[in-house]
């Protein structure tokens, strides 16, 4: 199973980070990189959500989840005491934090504001001929929001495999759902194959977000207002109850003849 969690962030106003939790220090070296306010809020309240969530799952103190990273800067929960491993992932963008979290496989998870913005000179550089083809069949209406749609599921699929978008991006075709390859190196420096499934769905008409997961794997969607912890009691406020519109085994842009 795949728990998708969604938290509004209704532009950096009013966020209520969680009391007694303290970041790492390479956290809050990471936070101070940021330029803005408003980024290093939303790094601090997406990293204090994150703790929060193992915290509550693996039953320990937020502030003592260790995190390590990856060689491409995925990072890793480490547990000294020997429980079973926790996979996650997490998005953050403007207005939304999503994180994915599973208990039995690697996750991906990636969210955009959806934009009327076409994108037009980034499909060269991110998108395959059959993805480039597709687009001819788009109204330019849905041009910037389609391609947000190839992206964030591009995104999520190599976040899963722990590649990220050092990647040739326009190696992989991400338009249908299922069994999707990514080869990738393992420990003893030979090629492997992961396969991941994908799913896109829209936001409160706001967003697009996709998670890529171990084939089969249950999705389930998890509100502000349904926290799997009590939320007065630790000063975490719900922001709102996400209003979704779930698109699962279908492209909100592409339809079947598109897809052909």
């Amino acid at each position: 199973m795949v728990i998708v969690y969604n938290f509004p962030t209704k532009g950096g106003n009013n966020l209520s980070l969680p009391e007694h939790v303290c970041l790492s220090i390479d956290e809050n070296i990471r936070k101070e990189n940021y330029k803005s306010t408003k980024l290093k809020l939303y790094f601090e309240f997406g990293r204090s959500l994150l703790r929060y969530i193992i915290g509550f799952l693996l039953d320990i103190d937020p502030s003592k989840v260790i995190f390590c990273y990856g060689p491409r800067g995925k990072p890793h929960f480490i547990d000294i005491d020997g429980r079973e491993p926790i996979h996650f992932n997490l998005s953050n963008t403007e207005g939304l934090v999503s994180i994915a979290v599973s208990l039995d496989h690697t996750v991906g998870i990636d969210a955009e504001r959806l934009s009327a913005t076409s994108f037009d000179d980034l499909h060269a550089l991110t998108l395959s001929e059959l993805e480039q083809n597709s687009f001819k069949r788009i109204p330019d209406a849905d041009r910037g929001n389609a391609f947000l749609q190839l992206w964030t599921r591009k995104e999520a699929l190599l976040k899963a495999a722990g590649t990220g978008l050092s990647d040739d991006l326009k190696k992989y075709d991400v338009l249908k759902n299922e069994g999707h390859k990514v080869q990738i190196h393992s420990h003893s420096g030979q090629k492997e194959d992961r396969f991941f499934d994908l799913n896109t769905f829209i936001l409160d008409g706001s967003h697009i977000v996709s998670v890529a997961h171990r084939p089969g794997a249950i999705l389930e969607f998890v509100s502000p207002s349904n926290l799997p912890w009590r939320c007065q009691e630790q000063s975490l406020q719900p922001l709102e109850t996400c209003r979704a519109s779930w698109r699962y085994g279908g492209s909100p842009f592409f339809n079947s003849e598109a897809l052909s």
